[in-house]
Parts: C-alpha cells; structure tokens; sequence
C-alpha cells in the first residue's frame, strides 16, 4: 500500500455505472478502439469513443467445487433453513422444487420429502461444508476468493434462479453483506452489477427490512460521455493507494 499526505483538488467521477474519487496524478484505465489505454484522472475523457471497464476475470482462486453443490449452497442460502445440524428447504413454487430435486440427484446426495418440503440429513458431510462456509447466518465471506473462475461464474449464475428475477438476471436479499459478495463476484466474472436499496420501513413487506437488489449485467464497457466530472478541494488529508501488477484495481 502507497501512504502519503496530501493537499489539492480530488477529482470525482460519477455516474449509474460507478463512483470514484482519487488524486489528479490517479492513472484510470480505458477501452479505446478494442484495446485498453490509461489517463490521468484529471484527464479523463467525456466521450463516446472510450468504454470505462468496470470487471476483469479473476484467477487468484484455484479451488474448484462441484458444479452441483454450488447450486445446492445458493438454494440452501436462500430458502433453506438449519434443522439442528441438518438441512430443510421450505418450498411452495414448482419451479423451485424440481430444480432443487434435480441438483441434489446431480450431487447424489440423498434427501427425504418432509411435511415443510425436503430435508438433508446431519449426517451428510454437505451441511458440515454449509456450516462451515455460510455459519449459521448463512452469510457469504471471503472464501468466496479462493474459488476458480469456473466455480465463480456458478455461483452467480445461480443467484437469480432462488432469491430474485430469473429473467432480468437481478438478485434479491435482506443481507447487505451477502449483496456485496454478489456485486463483487460478478464484476471478477467479467460482468457487473449495482447494489439498489429497496426501504420497507413503511410497508409489512419483508419484515420491514431493506431490501438489496443487485441486477447483474453482461454490458461492462459503460461509455464515458455519460460521466460527471468535478472535484473537491482537499488540504492535508492521508491517501492510500494500493499496488498490484497491473497498475490497476477494481473498487
């Protein structure tokens, strides 16, 4: 990490698409003709020839799981429940039930039919791997960043088809934190996604709960004619900046 004091003017850009603040001499990478260029951030162009790249594919993780028992972690995050030490999926939809029959058959994992839908037994080691993956909470973490792109493209493949709108690719859920991990898997997937708060606050709606929706899209070359640019006078404020090989970050 790069720390220093710093006095002058912080160059804003902001738009639907992203927000970012940074020092005049910040370099913002560009696509330019099909190839990637960099400005200065005080440079930067309000074009439409030039595209602001917002995903990359990312190969810092190796670890790749079944393609089944992905699914069967995002079904189970969205509608299952911890029973004791086991698994119960309360579902109504049929839609749902035979996708959720036909992962499991995939994983040749055993399940019985229960009056509040299907159950996976404790003894199966899969609800040992959920607990310790999504704890109790169920909530997604950082060992998200030790799976491989093919495992990756999975899990957010898989999100809309349990918690949110299958056609418009838009994942839905109360856990700000689980939004965040959505919205950061798809942009190291080569696609991009908004985090939307929805406020229930004043409807019975989702146990007056805010809902997050993250819609995912393949359109990740936003043009830069769209852009505000401004910015703010700053004096003696500390700066970071992190380095990494390329000489660009994804925030």
């Amino acid at each position: 990490w790069f720390k220093s004091s710093y006095s002058g003017p912080r160059f804003v850009l902001n738009n639907q698409r992203f927000h970012q603040e940074a020092t005049t001499d910040h370099r913002m990478p560009l696509r330019y003709r099909g190839v990637i260029v960099d400005r200065p951030i005080s440079n930067y162009p309000n074009s439409g020839k030039y595209g602001a790249p917002l995903s990359g594919i990312y190969n810092g993780g190796v670890v790749t799981i079944p393609a089944s028992i992905i699914k069967l972690l995002v079904a189970f995050q969205a509608d299952g429940s911890w029973n004791g030490n086991g698994i119960t999926f309360g579902l109504s939809k049929t839609r749902k039930l035979d996708r959720l029959e036909e992962i499991l058959s995939a994983a040749s994992i055993p399940y019985s039919k229960v009056s509040r839908g299907i159950g996976i037994s404790a003894r199966h080691q899969v609800c040992h791997l959920f607990r310790l993956l999504l704890g109790r909470s169920k909530t997604f973490g950082s060992w998200l960043l030790e799976l491989s792109q093919e495992s990756l493209r999975t899990f957010i493949e898989e999100l809309p088809h349990w918690d949110g709108y299958l056609e418009n690719q838009e994942y839905f859920t109360t856990s700000k934190t689980n939004a965040q991990w959505a919205q950061t898997v798809a942009h190291l997937c080569g696609k991009a996604a908004n985090i939307n708060v929805q406020d229930n606050s004043r409807t019975d709606a989702l146990g007056n709960k805010l809902l997050y929706r993250v819609p995912i899209r393949s359109t990740v070359f936003p043009a830069t004619s769209a852009i505000k640019k401004y910015f703010i006078d700053t004096i003696d404020e500390v700066v970071y900046c992190p380095t990494v090989p390329s000489g660009y970050f994804l925030c």
